[in-house]
């Protein structure tokens, strides 16, 4: 990101793919009608006692609502092989560089764009004899990646599209070497084959069958998140009523986001963080290790929207969550 031809060419990948995003709001707003109107969040509701209250949009329809689109499409896409020539191209260069086998280096590139449980099917005939270090760096690589349909939530939340794409990017080579110092490879792996390797095509019968089986396999994930956020954030609100009683009787103002902000204050700093902006990415990556990364990047793209950080703070907050 320092050169810059590199980092234009980021930034202008991460507008396109944010325009790809906003095609969602035809099917969504179809669906969910004004509970999908963002417009609504600009709009003032007059309420009796005199104030005014903006009605945003549920988290649940203006949000989610990109994982939908966004996994059809990236199941029309690994249909059409387009998936797969991708991750061929990139991974022959990145495993000749790296000395990995084929088995963990295609799974580590195809976990850019599928999730840890779709990645390992284009390489599901070698699986079987793969070794238990390969097996880690597989395991490893779903971890360290962020599935498409995941990532174009986060840039829905309000995250950099080209910060994000470039984090993914930096994680397929990260992982491989984290993976390889923790579990190396004891057993000839196989790292000349991988010219030759061929990966598994779609199990589709068509197009319209691979868009559809997208949009089923979403369904899950986004039923997951929704239920996941609902039940930490509720006891995230439990803890904070016990700190906050807990506080009143010392008469210190005690909460979950001002403990995480002072704990994580030395993290925030060591990453580079200007120190007027470490208590507020403190409480981030506290967030987003306590609760999950969906809260971390709804608060970010907040103080992003608000202005309360840096842009090189946002951007340092990106990466991290």
């Amino acid at each position: 990101m320092k050169v810059d031809a590199v980092a234009r060419a980021f930034s202008w990948l991460g507008d396109q793919v944010t325009i790809l995003l906003g095609y969602t709001n035809s099917g969504s707003t179809f669906v969910y009608g004004y509970l999908d109107d963002k417009s609504l969040a600009e709009t003032g509701v007059m309420m009796a006692d005199g104030s005014t209250y903006f009605l945003t949009p549920p988290f649940y329809f203006a949000i989610l609502s990109v994982v939908f689109f966004f996994s059809a499409l990236v199941s029309i896409l690994h249909y059409l092989g387009v998936i797969a020539f991708i991750v061929k191209r990139l991974g022959v260069f990145l495993g000749l560089i790296m000395g990995t086998s084929p088995i963990e280096t295609f799974n580590c590139i195809a976990n850019m764009f599928l999730s840890m449980t779709e990645a390992p099917l284009l390489i599901k005939p070698a699986l079987a004899n793969a070794t238990e270090s390969e097996i880690h760096a597989v395991m490893t690589a779903g971890f360290a990646s962020v599935a498409g349909a995941v990532l174009a939530a986060y840039i829905s939340f309000g995250a950099n599209a080209s910060d994000l794409l470039a984090a993914t990017v930096m994680s397929a080579p990260a992982a491989l070497a984290i993976s390889k110092l923790v579990y190396p490879e004891s057993k000839k792996n196989g790292a000349s084959d991988i010219l030759e390797f061929k990966m598994s095509p779609s199990e589709e019968t068509n197009m319209i069958g691979a868009a559809v089986s997208g949009a089923s396999l979403a369904v899950n994930i986004v039923l997951e998140i929704g239920g996941q956020m609902i039940a930490i954030i509720a006891l995230v609100a439990m803890v904070d009523g016990f700190l906050v009683g807990i506080g009143s009787l010392i008469d210190v103002p005690l909460s979950f986001l001002t403990i995480t902000s002072y704990l994580f204050y030395p993290v925030a700093w060591l990453m580079g963080v200007p120190p007027a902006d470490c208590l507020n990415v403190g409480s981030l990556i506290g967030t987003k290790i306590i609760v999950n990364e969906f809260a971390g990047f709804a608060v970010l793209g907040n103080m992003i929207k608000e202005g309360t950080i840096s842009d090189k703070s946002a951007t340092i907050a990106t990466y991290a969550l």
